[in-house]
């Protein structure tokens, strides 16, 4: 029988308050009703940890909480849906929350407290933890910014050492990516296996016009593939090597936010299965629209894509 694939996320987690799709939004001083108002977990990381872990994979997320009756609910919906939750040394104040407004075009806007994600450290990672896993996924880079740089180097480094896969989505930066800022990325590439982002991500990070120039740029950084989010166009994946392409799935999409950590998981899910990358291309590609088009229970496991969308393993 074969063992669980182990993967490890290190980054944020949060609450995520969000809107059902609005129509006809503009600013100004006015109110909108909104049909529901979801609370749910959220964090690039978590999002990614729920999602692997409904996926099969044994799942494990290492950040920093507190000791408010948040991070409690928070705590305790992650190790709920299989998730092992790992904190160090519990934060102060009140767990991060973000407030999301999602519309019928698919697009979203996204205001973030970001509580003890700020106050995670290197000192905060469980180094044991990590060397049991088999695929180390960082993400929620913008918002841990204590591990910008050289810890996030050595993290990445001692999973490499040890045998482990990576991967890093750094996600959008939010200060508009200044040089400086890119560098602090640029650190960790040498040590990353698979680098994901969309391609407003890819191009801003690399500097250069056109995906294919920016993913190659961030190949010569050290990342061995560069796996790009596309939305309605599907997904792209870079190698030294080769290019590759998959085409999206047609769906409305109802649940924009967080969907690149689902594609994310459903990857590395697809990687540990040892398929070829049109295949975990479009297994990712499913995982994504199966969330995206679900307020509700939105996390796919492989029965239901095979129902969905006629995708077996």
């Amino acid at each position: 029988m074969r063992k669980r694939y182990r993967v490890v996320a290190v980054g944020d987690i949060c609450v995520d308050i969000k809107t059902d799709p609005l129509s006809d939004f503009t600013l100004g001083d006015r109110q909108f009703r909104v049909k529901d108002l979801s609370l749910s977990v959220g964090g690039n990381s978590a999002n990614f940890c729920l999602g692997a872990a409904n996926l099969g994979l044994d799942t494990s997320i290492n950040c920093c909480l507190g000791r408010d009756a948040i991070s409690s609910w928070l705590r305790e919906r992650m190790t709920k849906a299989g998730v092992k939750v790992v904190v160090k040394r519990p934060g102060k104040g009140t767990a991060a929350i973000t407030y999301g407004l999602t519309h019928t075009d698919g697009t979203r806007q996204m205001i973030t407290f970001n509580g003890p994600n700020l106050q995670f450290g290197e000192r905060d990672i469980d180094y044991s933890l990590v060397k049991s896993a088999d695929h180390l996924h960082r993400s929620g880079f913008w918002w841990t910014p204590k591990l910008w740089g050289e810890p996030t180097r050595r993290l990445m480094r001692f999973a490499q050492d040890n045998n482990i896969e990576t991967s890093l989505d750094v996600g959008t930066d939010p200060e508009g990516w200044h040089q400086e800022r890119r560098e602090y990325v640029y650190q960790t590439l040498e040590h990353t296996d698979t680098f994901f982002g969309n391609e407003t991500e890819i191009t801003m990070l690399a500097q250069k016009r056109g995906l294919k120039k920016a993913a190659d740029a961030l190949l010569g950084m050290g990342a061995m593939i560069v796996v790009a989010h596309l939305g309605s166009k599907g997904s792209a994946l870079f190698t030294k090597r080769e290019a590759v392409k998959a085409p999206a799935f047609k769906i409305e999409p109802r649940n924009p936010i967080g969907s690149g950590d689902i594609f994310n998981a459903g990857f590395t899910f697809a990687r540990s299965m040892e398929w070829d990358v049109k295949r975990c291309l479009t297994f990712a590609n499913a995982c994504a629209a199966y969330y995206i088009e679900r307020l509700e229970a939105p996390y796919p496991s492989t029965r239901d894509l095979k129902r969905r969308f006629k995708f077996g393993r």
